[in-house]
């Protein structure tokens, strides 16, 4: 009777390893879609039918308001930077900033170019004898004026426009790769979350369906009541932690719709985009990163400025035309000049000596900030690359944890049906496949990070989905 009573029981543990067994590495990209509502299949016939009792559904957090905008059920890393580039008020900026640099390099070059003006004026002019009485003067006239020698402030001043434009063309890079880290940053942590949730759900699964085996167990006498009480324990336990996940999930949902205005609820791995970023991060010189070139046109725009200033100690030699024409009663014959110009100053109370004491200051903080712009590269790459050695060491390490979680779960429910094994042994195992699982997607997650950091600094992130959405289009 005793064998009897407990042949359903067994039949029902070894359901139970044999579909948490069957819950792989793979679904770790498991997405609130495939994970939402009862934790348990209800199945006719066998002894499986024992899972059809009842299991109270898992509560599911209400959504944040995502309706103003479109709605992505699935979208790729390359598309979604994209959807960031197309909106982000940085972009703009930058771009208005080119713009500007334009004109200003539009306003050094007018230097070289003649200057066409005109003067008038009208009014009365007295006479200084007795009998002479008011008259009315009006004058009107054509000026030309041409610069010829100015010993190399025009020069210089077209020079600094041109760095600056470079400057802004540079930092424009700059900022379009700062948002597509800060994008792919939280594409990454919603992927992240979605393989939590995943884990999560796979977790609460597994112990719903055990606590409901031990429940039949203790109603038939093989097992105890307290068994039923410690599995309800980590069953709300489990609840609560994959209310956890849902909550993350929706949160890195809220902040990747703030950035790319579209309601995305399930993203693609990036693994394909991840293994070519490391082929080009590899490839780029150490010479190329954020923020490098934009420092060097500082330093450029910086010399150029100081040869500015130390141009005003000189003057500027031009030549002048201008003819003037009086319309009055008493009109004289109207006068027509030309010649050479030069202008320049005697005495400025040293401001020439100041421009150019103030440009030297601004060179050198210009060079050393071309050299912390290299410094901070080279690290940014440094520290990337031991973080995503060390997130692979791990992932690695996880793995093998992953899998002798799942063989210490089968061997643990399997001593347990013969009492050799306590109820908390089980548990245990179940909670280490969790945690494998969880370590393990951190370890995967860090490392992708990792690299999107590495590709950012050396300016090739943009480069490389750029690559991958041509591609994508060829292919459709």
């Amino acid at each position: 009777m005793r064998c009897a009573s407990l042949a359903p029981t067994l039949a029902a543990l070894t359901m139970v390893g044999a579909v948490t067994a069957g819950c792989s590495s793979d679904m770790l990209s498991a997405t609130p879609s495939n994970v939402s509502g009862s934790r348990t299949t209800p199945v006719s016939g066998g002894p499986s039918a024992l899972w059809s009792t009842a299991v109270e559904p898992i509560v599911q957090p209400r959504l944040p308001v995502l309706s103003t905008g479109p709605r992505q059920s699935s979208i790729d890393l390359a598309t979604t930077v994209s959807l960031a580039l197309a909106r982000h008020p940085e972009i703009g900026r930058a771009s208005a900033e080119i713009a500007r640099s334009g004109g200003d390099l539009q306003v050094a070059e007018s230097a070289w170019y003649p200057k066409l003006g005109y003067t008038s004026s009208f009014g009365k002019s007295s006479a200084t004898t007795a009998s002479s009485a008011d008259t009315a003067s009006v004058h009107a006239g054509l000026e030309v004026n041409q610069l010829i020698y100015d010993f190399g402030r025009a020069d210089s001043q077209i020079q600094a426009a041109r760095a600056a434009r470079a400057q802004r063309s540079a930092e424009f890079v700059d900022t379009e790769e700062r948002v597509a880290l800060t994008t792919s940053d939280a594409y990454l942590e919603l992927a992240r979350a979605q393989a939590l949730l995943g884990a999560s759900s796979r977790y609460l699964t597994a112990l719903v369906n055990l606590r409901t085996t031990i429940s039949i167990r203790a109603d038939s006498g093989a097992a105890n009541r307290a068994d039923v009480h410690v599995a309800e324990t980590r069953v709300q336990s489990a609840k609560a932690e994959r209310i956890r996940s849902q909550t993350r999930f929706l949160t890195a949902q809220a902040r990747l719709f703030q950035l790319t205005g579209a309601a995305i609820t399930q993203v693609i791995p990036p693994a394909p985009m991840i293994a070519r970023l490391i082929q080009m991060i590899e490839a780029a010189p150490a010479s190329q990163g954020t923020g490098i070139a934009a420092a060097e046109q500082a330093t450029d725009a910086a010399r150029a400025r100081l040869k500015i200033a130390q141009a005003s100690y000189y003057p500027a030699i031009g030549a002048r035309a201008a003819y003037t024409r009086p319309f009055s009663n008493d009109a004289t014959t109207a006068t027509s000049t030309i010649g050479l110009t030069v202008t320049g100053d005697l005495f400025n109370g040293g401001n020439s000596a100041g421009r150019v004491l103030a440009a030297t200051g601004d060179l050198s903080a210009a060079e050393r900030s071309t050299s912390l712009a290299r410094l901070t590269n080279t690290t940014e790459v440094a520290v990337a690359r031991a973080e995503i050695a060390g997130a692979r060491d791990r992932t690695g390490t996880h793995d093998r944890q992953l899998e002798s979680a799942r063989n210490a779960r089968e061997t643990s429910l399997a001593e347990y049906t013969i009492g050799k094994r306590t109820l908390t042994d089980v548990l245990n195992a179940e909670q280490e496949i969790f945690r494998a699982e969880t370590d393990r997607t951190n370890a995967d997650s860090d490392a992708n990070l990792a690299i999107i950091r590495a590709a950012a600094a050396r300016q090739v992130l943009i480069a490389c989905l750029s690559q991958m959405r041509a591609q994508m289009r060829d292919h459709m």
